[in-house]
């Protein structure tokens, strides 16, 4: 999955978490880093049944975002996503536009 991207705001994010019931009690966290930065934890927000949200934060062009999901139960039962990452692209040269008028 690429997601390289020239925007360096806030990106949101769902993850849909399966439990037994869409009402159980869940923690689930999404973990990012940017660059060679350290982990931050933050709780991702039930929207409704099993989708709960979060945001990826803003960096600056030129860096690393990663970012994985956990999720735990009352149990103290963990699973964890695969770890994704993503570039902040730099612009190299200034844009150009053209319009001929048609």
């Amino acid at each position: 999955m690429n997601l390289n991207t020239a925007v360096a705001t806030v990106r949101p994010l769902t993850a849909t978490v399966k439990t037994q019931n869409e009402t159980d009690t869940v923690d689930v966290r999404l973990f990012t880093k940017n660059g060679a930065g350290a982990w931050i934890s933050t709780p991702m927000l039930r929207q409704s049944g099993f989708t709960f949200s979060g945001n990826v934060p803003g960096s600056p062009p030129g860096d690393s975002v990663y970012y994985y999901i956990t999720a735990k139960d009352l149990l103290n039962r963990t699973t964890k996503s695969p770890s994704y990452d993503y570039q902040i692209l730099k612009k190299k040269k200034p844009l150009l536009l053209l319009f001929n008028g048609k």
